[in-house]
């Protein structure tokens, strides 16, 4: 039993591989697996609706996935200071961000971390792709604690698996602009495929919803005269699986958005025959976010949608995934600065939320900021990122770097408690209660009032009427007061829903319908 609960060491050598970059042995990765899990000290603090991932600011781009056979949320944290001597740590928290703990470590810390990207597969598994600054691509296979190298000499890369529970790889080289797609269904432990995708391309980005085998490429198509990569064409193919671990393009390859202006960052989703491109264009002082769509699974795209282009503000640093709840649709998170001067505030920096339906692919909710710590700009380039649940509720989490004073931290705030609450006077109310939403029935906003005379932690939920949970509305400490929230169940389907208050020994249900 002493075995079973000592830290298992796997350590990578290097293969004499003609291909590997020789000056690159002397900088092997090492990756150790937590058994049992070690819990990360500090990070359980509630500061009001965020919780703290990491109590540092980060080395690179960071990234997440949510598991659900086990109600987890796993985030590759490229930090230097959450464990010591490691560059990159792998975090786990099966209560909402509440609570983490380390699963998997990869040092040694003076190999710096570019980029993640973690992924879920078919069957259950947990991967997670790595950049380092000496462009090597590594994998790790979270749950049995392997690491591997891939190759080194790339720029940029992204990933995706299908149903199969193969995974794709999209490398982009460096030098050449040569854009190679290579398939394995092992894990990556070896690559079945290696196909060169294109020799005018740069910076791939995938997206393969679950259940789908076609993915949507998208790369800046490199080609002279233009030498600003940020000015290249943005071009777009869809690529399927043909057999576990091989795919080939389906359709054309296409500029969807032509050469010319600057667009710093772009990303596709899809959802059944849905797609979405979004991309800022504008160089600091006017970066707007915007977004083209597609009903017919990407074969042909419409005109630009400007989603972020508040004035004095700068819209940027998004990420996109799909939901799957009612019709479907797309989540958007990004951040809107002003570009002040001095530290960010809650005023000048913030992370806002939006999102979009199948029905109208182009049409965005109103924005809604939900971070409570400023967000900020680094060149270490932590851009934020969402980890869809993908259950009955549609849930996600948001990711990102805020301020906390003078200090930077990672954290996580669920995009179901994404709501309106406001209180309501300043009076103290002898009871508690709850009141009946107001409008009732509705469509697809509705207001909650409910009175608390002692502060405490707040859970205001909706159920289903087969009791699953599908919204969060409080989950929090909050003073003694009345209070409104506003409750938004666009992505809910019509029919009757239970909403429950608790607070300490108070608990009250009652019954809404949402008619659409």
């Amino acid at each position: 039993m002493e075995d079973q609960v000592k830290l298992k060491l796997f350590i990578l050598f290097l293969l004499s591989l003609p291909f590997l970059n020789p000056a690159y042995s002397q900088d092997n990765l090492t990756g150790i697996l937590h058994n049992p899990e070690i819990p990360y000290v500090g990070n359980i603090s509630d500061w009001g609706s965020d919780y703290i991932v990491a109590n540092t600011e980060s080395r690179g781009r960071n990234s997440g996935v949510y598991r659900s056979s086990n109600s987890s949320i796993y985030v590759a944290v490229s930090d230097t200071n959450v464990l010591a001597g490691n560059t990159l740590n792998i975090l786990r928290s099966s209560n909402n961000g509440v609570n983490w703990s380390i699963v998997y470590s990869v040092g040694p810390a003076s190999i710096k971390i570019l980029k993640t990207k973690m992924l879920a597969t078919a069957n259950d598994s947990i991967y997670c792709y790595l950049l380092t600054e000496q462009t090597a691509i590594f994998t790790i296979s979270v749950l049995n604690g392997q690491l591997r190298l891939f190759n080194s000499g790339y720029r940029d890369f992204d990933v995706h698996s299908t149903p199969s529970s193969s995974m794709f790889l999209w490398v982009d080289t460096l030098g050449t602009n040569s854009l190679f797609r290579y398939g394995t269904t092992n894990g990556g432990i070896s690559y079945l495929t290696r196909g060169n995708v294109t020799s005018t391309a740069a910076h791939p980005r995938v997206y393969c919803p679950p259940g789908s085998d076609t993915a949507i490429v998208t790369y800046y198509q490199a080609i002279s005269p233009i030498t600003d990569t940020l000015q290249l064409g943005i071009l777009s193919v869809r690529y399927r699986e043909s057999s576990p671990g091989t795919a080939a393009s389906v359709g054309s390859f296409t500029v969807v958005i032509p050469a010319g202006t600057t667009r710093d960052q772009y990303a596709p989703v899809k959802y059944r025959n849905n797609s979405w491109i979004f991309y800022t264009t504008g160089t600091t002082g006017s970066i707007n976010l915007n977004c083209i769509t597609s009903v017919d699974a990407g074969a042909t795209w419409g005109s630009q949608v400007v989603i972020g282009s508040l004035p004095s503000r700068d819209e940027y640093w998004f990420d996109a995934k799909h939901f799957t709840v009612g019709s479907g649709g797309v989540d958007l998170i990004y951040y809107s600065d002003t570009l002040q001067p001095g530290a960010p505030t809650n005023a000048t920096d913030r992370m806002y939320y939006t999102s979009a339906g199948t029905v109208s692919p182009g049409t965005f909710s109103a924005s809604t900021q939900f971070s409570e710590h400023a967000p900020g700009w680094s060149a270490n380039g932590y851009i934020p990122f969402l980890v869809e649940y993908y259950d009955v509720g549609g849930d996600a989490a948001a990711v990102w770097i805020g301020q906390d004073g003078a200090n930077k931290r990672l954290y996580m705030d669920r995009l179901a408690a994404v709501t309106g609450i406001s209180p309501n006077g300043n009076e103290t109310p002898d009871q508690f209660s709850l009141g009946q939403n107001y409008p009732n029935p509705f469509n697809p906003v509705t207001n909650i009032n409910f009175s608390l005379p002692v502060s405490g932690f707040v859970s205001l939920k909706v159920f289903d009427v087969l009791g699953r949970e599908v919204a969060t509305l409080v989950d929090k400490q909050i003073n003694a007061g009345s209070y409104t929230v506003n409750f938004d169940a666009s992505k809910l389907s019509s029919g009757v829903y239970f909403y429950r208050l608790t607070s300490g020994e108070f608990s009250d249900i009652k019954k809404l319908m949402l008619v659409k």
